[in-house]
This record gives structure tokens, C-alpha cells and sequence, in this order.
């Protein structure tokens, strides 16, 4: 929910790049780029390069979804079959809602062959190293802050990954994707810190 910056960049040297922000198709008279993109809210950044002499780059897309800050954990719930997680962000789920903490209940999947992005503002104590937990079945990742933190992915049984990342004070954006393939399903969701040992992320620490 906060401002972040996109830098853009051509691999053809001297090549000039323009750019939209509203989802238009942009062209040679589009803004051309020329610094950091400020992106406030949910956005769209479509992008073209061109150099005389050249044929016109392919268009590059990315998007960018602000994510309001509440208690709980929100998330957009998806159906089909997939073999390795999807760009959900390509995707328009089929329902949104809000659920406690990071888990299947409250979700009402259809049990089978759907996934899910949740997202989460988890409220850090102290400035410490922390280590996270993911168990999962099937495939799932965890981001922090927009950093991957733990690759979990593919269709498989439960198998829980970790990794580790360095926390400040204060609220961070916790984001999980998770996708079912048949089978059994779970998510469970943990951490640790110096002060603690290994437990679930609670529903208190997610207000």
C-alpha cells in the first residue's frame, strides 16, 4: 500500500522507450522514459522501444496491485488445473473475501484444482533475523516485502521449505501463492525469531 518505483531499460543501446501507466498501447507518441516511474496504486505499465534503423521492440507489460492494509488475510481465489503456479496476476479470480490468517479454511474452495493469492500485514516486534515456514501440498511460495522468500512449487504431497529474511519494526506485507493439483491439500504458514520458537503466524499478529 505503499509508492514503489519502476525502472524501465532497453538491451538495444540508444534505443528510446515509451511508455503508458493507463493500460493503453503505447507508441512513439507515448511519454517517453526518462527516470523512475512512480506507481501509487493499482497500475498498468505497457512499454515499446525504437531506434532508427530497427524494427520496434516487442511490448512489455507489468502490473502492479496495491494491497489495502486490514486485519486478516486477504485473498482471490482461482479454478483450474495447474502443474507449476500460475502468474495469478494474469488471471481474474473467481471470488475475493478475507479469512483470519493463512489458511484453507473460510476459503470455500471447490477442494480440487483451484488456487489462491493471499495477502497479509504481518506486525514484527523487533528488528531481528526471522526464519519462515511453508507446508504445503501441493505447490506454493512466500513473499516478503516483494522478495521471494521460500519456492515451495510443483505438484506434490506436503512438504514444508523455509527461509530466512531480515525484519525491521513494523508491519510487513506477507503474500502467499498456493495452488491445489488433486490429492490432498494444505497450507500452513510459520516463523521464528530469536525470542520464540517455530509456530503458526497467529491471528493476532496479523491485525
Amino acid at each position: 500500500n505503499k509508492q514503489i518505483f519502476v525502472s524501465l531499460e532497453s538491451r538495444t543501446k540508444g534505443a528510446k522507450i515509451y511508455y503508458t501507466i493507463d493500460d493503453s498501447k503505447p507508441d512513439e507518441n507515448s511519454k517517453e522514459y526518462s527516470g523512475l516511474i512512480t506507481i501509487k496504486k493499482t497500475s498498468t505499465i505497457r512499454a515499446i522501444s525504437f531506434k532508427d534503423g530497427y524494427t520496434s521492440s516487442k511490448e512489455s507489460i507489468s502490473k502492479y496491485e496495491s494491497i489495502e492494509k486490514i486485519a486478516g488475510v486477504q485473498y482471490k481465489y482461482y479454478e483450474s488445473r495447474w502443474s507449476m503456479l500460475p502468474k495469478f496476476i494474469n488471471l481474474t479470480s473467481i471470488k475475493n473475501g478475507v479469512v483470519e490468517k493463512f489458511t484453507l479454511d473460510g476459503t470455500e474452495n471447490r477442494g480440487t484444482d483451484f488456487g489462491l493469492v493471499m495477502h497479509g500485514y504481518l506486525d514484527v516486534k523487533s528488528t531481528e533475523l526471522y526464519t519462515f515456514f511453508i507446508s504445503s501440498n501441493d505447490g506454493s511460495r512466500l513473499i516478503i516485502d516483494q522478495e521471494e522468500i521460500i519456492n515451495n512449487d510443483g505438484a506434490h504431497g506436503t512438504i514444508e521449505k523455509f527461509g530466512e529474511v531480515y525484519l525491521e519494526k513494523g508491519k510487513h506485507l506477507i503474500e502467499l501463492r498456493y495452488f491445489q493439483a488433486g490429492g490432498g491439500k494444505k497450507i500452513k504458514v510459520s516463523w521464528q525469531g530469536p525470542q520464540f520458537e517455530k509456530r503458526e503466524i497467529s491471528v493476532e499478529e496479523l491485525k
